[in-house]
């Protein structure tokens, strides 16, 4: 056993070293992009798998959920989006990647986000697309689009700068150095996220404010 001890400390160092190189500024912004949109992309075509091979249980689930959906449009019964319930299903994403940011195992996580992330907005647009068939594009454009539009490049904006963070604070780990707020976070971390806030807000008053119309002219349009 004491033979297998200088071996053991080798692979530590040698794992303790790729770690530190995984996680260095040279490992840019741009690579965590990437990661982040590869993962998004393979969650996303995972779930416009899935929706095509759903079992019966959950098609007719989803199916009768939209059906109600639509007829309660097409009736004027559709209640208006509550504003916090709103606000919580946009943000919600986006404030689970800047608390992942801050934890050593944040730049491991944040890649299991995305495709979460993609396979979650898939999934549902392509359900609705298999039920109602392919006329149905601008509802579900109405349904989820304009959100996504608005959403996705802040969670991707949030996921990389998170990411270096999560990087930084390993490094300063593994090297025993000291961390502050301004040496983790890097220049710029603030006003980043608070444009980002900024365009979350918006979309949370369009799906509010606007949304609902835009949905109840697409299923007109659909019904036609």
């Amino acid at each position: 056993m004491s033979n297998l001890v200088p071996y053991l400390r080798y692979g530590v160092i040698q794992m303790t070293r790729k770690v530190a190189v995984l996680c260095s500024d040279a490992s840019s912004e741009a690579t965590s992009f990437v990661i982040s949109a590869v993962f998004f992309a393979c969650g996303a075509i995972a779930g416009t798998i899935s929706a095509g091979y759903a079992a019966d249980s959950i098609g007719q689930l989803l199916g009768s959920y939209f059906s109600e959906y639509v007829a309660a449009i097409e009736n004027g019964q559709i209640a208006e989006p509550r504003f916090w319930d709103v606000f919580w299903s946009v943000f919600k994403p986006n404030l689970v990647a800047v608390f992942l940011g801050f934890s050593v195992f944040g730049f491991l996580l944040l890649p299991i986000l995305s495709v979460v992330k993609g396979f979650m907005l898939s999934f549902a647009v392509a359900c609705m697309l298999q039920i109602f068939g392919k006329d149905c594009w601008l509802l579900a454009f109405a349904v989820y689009g304009i959100e996504a539009l608005m959403s996705i490049p802040c969670f991707f904006i949030l996921t990389v700068r998170a990411s270096f963070v999560s990087k930084r604070i390993v490094r300063a780990v593994l090297s025993g150095g000291g961390m502050t707020v301004h040496s983790l976070v890097g220049r710029g971390y603030l006003r980043v996220h608070m444009v980002c806030v900024l365009i979350l807000l918006t979309a949370v008053v369009i799906e509010v404010l606007f949304v609902p119309k835009f949905v109840e002219f697409a299923v007109s349009v659909w019904a036609l």
